[in-house]
């Protein structure tokens, strides 16, 4: 039981780490530059929002509709968004020298991360206080 909580956060984390860069990359090539500031903001509103209300309306969609029906209904909630990006064109390019700086950040952060002993350090005590978390909180 342990192990399939234990790698079901690990993936979580790994998805975590390409998902939330992205959507946070994919705001500036909607926008661009001059707007920035107020589609971040707009951006982290509607995540806190839907963090705060979201698990309200699914327990009363499933004491509602029952769990099968929540399971449809939730997959047919990706059908707007992916006619919307089939449909979109960004009115902001980014240059290819922005790309490239883009790209090669996370690169870099994540060398000096691994190279760095006191970084390496705090994440491996990070990954175990969460393994051991994890291992109190599920019974081990």
């Amino acid at each position: 039981m342990l192990v399939g909580v234990a790698a079901l956060a690990l993936g979580l984390g790994f998805v975590n780490l390409v998902d939330n860069p992205t959507r946070q990359v994919f705001v500036v090539e909607m926008v661009g530059e001059d707007q920035l500031t107020n589609a971040v903001t707009l951006n982290s509103v509607m995540i806190n929002v839907a963090r705060a209300i979201g698990p309200a309306l699914a327990g009363a969609f499933i004491a509602t509709i029952g769990l099968a029906q929540c399971f449809f209904f939730n997959a047919g909630t990706y059908i707007g968004p992916l006619i919307v990006l089939a449909i979109y064109t960004p009115q902001y390019a980014a240059t290819a020298e922005e790309r490239a700086q883009r790209t090669s950040a996370p690169r870099a952060a994540a060398r000096v991360a691994f190279r760095s002993g006191p970084i390496r350090s705090c994440m491996l005590i990070a990954a175990l206080i969460s393994l051991r978390h994890i291992a109190s909180e599920y019974g081990s």
